[in-house]
């Protein structure tokens, strides 16, 4: 037996004591490491390294708690690659799986930091981010679009793939994250149905929305008739001189129990049927009239301009349609600028070049609203006769800054003007950032630094008084203030 006293006893515990520790924590970060691995495993795609489906649903719950907190506007995408599956029936799942994770990379790039992608199956990938506002989105899509759609080169094989993408928006679409999914989904395929290659919005119609969404499409087809729409206009300003040159019409509409009701929710239920055509003609004749009050009220060579939904574009007698507003206001025509966004006129093809020569000839200005968040081609708008290119504001958020997109706006002013094009900054909002524009070249700004959209009496008000409402931004508060 051994002594309590013998001198190796204590030693040896002690040594024993110290290997079971190390072994033990050894042991405990191996089963941490693995199941860190298995937990990976378990929320992400083992092919894109994106996050799968179920991840997907937890961070887009936490999304959306966050979106109704700050008010924000949140969107879920479905992205849907067309004619994939002949990729992997005739070139194989090698290729095929190479596509999808650049693909994944261009996602990702995509939204940044605002949101996360994901892979759904197959060649479906989902992805959520937040914005500011529907034309943010719109911007985004159109930029997916264009990176996805492209040729990819595998191995020296070369396939063109293009790419077809659902949306909705919350809380517009105030539902589930399973029913934002499907919902994203089904106006995926509706625009499969329609030949793919572009997105579309889903109007909410759940079964527990369906009577509302209804009610309010039906109040929105009565709503120019009852006198609920509305204009107001945000001023396009002269960089060099201050002066308000232009002013962009834009519908607002107050309902009778539900007050103002936000665009994010009108116009894409208007878009998504024949009742952006009505809104349309109204907006029309209504800043035509407009335009006509303040001409007589000594202001004419302050011009109108009015957004074309890709709806009334399409219409045959879009011209006849504009010429007719102009003529009953006793207008010219250089004093209406026709408004398109950059998606709208890229993705119409030769059909753009054709409508617009007719409008240009007939005397109207064309410009090309959001440049540069779409089918960006300086060689294709070179065709089109358009007299004002307005620079999108997500360039505009980032001047002075970031010296890259600097670089982009220089060249785009540049090239404008080569083209002989008035270049329009959207979304200013500081002074630093019209400091950049103006030292490019830039000809006029257009955002809150000099004053948010107002009601046609307001803008007489600023035009009465100085019409050089931004020659000193630092003046603009007070000026504003005074016609609150």
């Amino acid at each position: 037996m051994l002594s309590t006293y013998d001198p190796w006893l204590l030693p040896v515990t002690i040594g024993l004591a110290v290997l079971v520790s190390f072994t033990s924590l050894a042991l405990s970060r191996r089963l941490r490491a693995m199941n860190a691995r298995l937990n990976y495993q378990a929320t992400h795609d083992a092919l894109t390294a994106l996050p799968n489906r179920s991840l997907f649903i937890e961070r887009l719950k936490l999304a959306m708690e966050q979106s109704q907190a700050t008010n924000s506007l949140l969107a879920v995408m479905l992205v849907d690659l067309d004619r994939f599956r002949t990729v992997n029936d005739s070139l194989g799942h090698t290729f095929g799986d190479a596509v999808l994770r650049e693909v994944a990379r261009n996602l990702e790039d995509s939204i940044g930091a605002r949101g996360i992608a994901a892979r759904l199956h197959g060649d479906e990938f989902l992805l959520f981010a937040q914005f500011d506002d529907i034309k943010e989105v719109t911007g985004v899509a159109s930029t997916i679009v264009e990176r996805v759609s492209k040729t990819y080169t595998i191995a020296s094989v070369e396939l063109y793939l293009a790419a077809s993408i659902g949306i909705t928006t919350y809380p517009f679409d105030n539902s589930a994250p399973e029913v934002l999914i499907s919902h994203a989904d089904e106006a995926m395929h509706g625009i499969k149905q329609n030949g793919g290659h572009g997105f579309r919005f889903f109007v909410p119609g759940t079964p527990p929305l369906t009577i509302d969404r209804l009610q309010l499409e039906a109040d929105l087809r009565r709503a120019a008739d009852l006198a609920q729409l509305t204009l107001h206009y945000q001023p396009l300003v002269d960089i060099a001189d201050g002066r308000i040159r232009g002013l962009e019409a834009l519908v607002r509409w107050r309902h009778p129990s539900r007050g103002w009701v936000p665009t994010t929710e009108f116009i894409p239920l208007a878009e998504a049927s024949d009742i952006i055509l009505t809104i349309g003609r109204w907006v029309l004749d209504e800043a035509c009239r407009q335009a006509r009050r303040w001409r007589d009220q000594g202001f004419a060579d302050v011009s109108v301009a009015v957004n074309l939904s890709a709806r009334q574009f399409r219409q045959s007698d879009l011209l006849a349609t504009v010429q007719r507003a102009v003529a009953a206001n006793g207008l010219e025509p250089h004093q209406l600028v026709i408004e398109l966004t950059e998606s709208v006129v890229m993705s119409e093809g030769d059909g753009s070049i054709q409508v617009l020569d007719r409008l240009h000839s007939a005397g109207f200005q064309i410009a090309v609203d959001d440049f540069g968040t779409g089918y960006s081609s300086m060689s294709y708008l070179k065709r089109l006769p358009v007299s004002k290119l307005k620079v999108d504001r997500s360039f505009i958020a980032d001047l002075g800054s970031n010296a890259r997109n600097d670089s982009i706006v220089k060249a785009v002013i540049a090239l404008a003007h080569g083209l002989g094009m008035t270049v329009v900054g959207e979304g200013v909002e500081t002074s630093a950032q019209l400091a950049c524009l103006r030292a490019f070249g830039c000809d006029q700004y257009q955002g809150y630094l000099c004053s948010r959209p107002r009601t046609a009496a307001d803008i007489f008000e600023l035009l009465r008084r100085d019409p050089r409402l931004a020659r000193d931004p630092a003046e603009t508060p007070w000026l504003l203030e005074s016609v609150r």
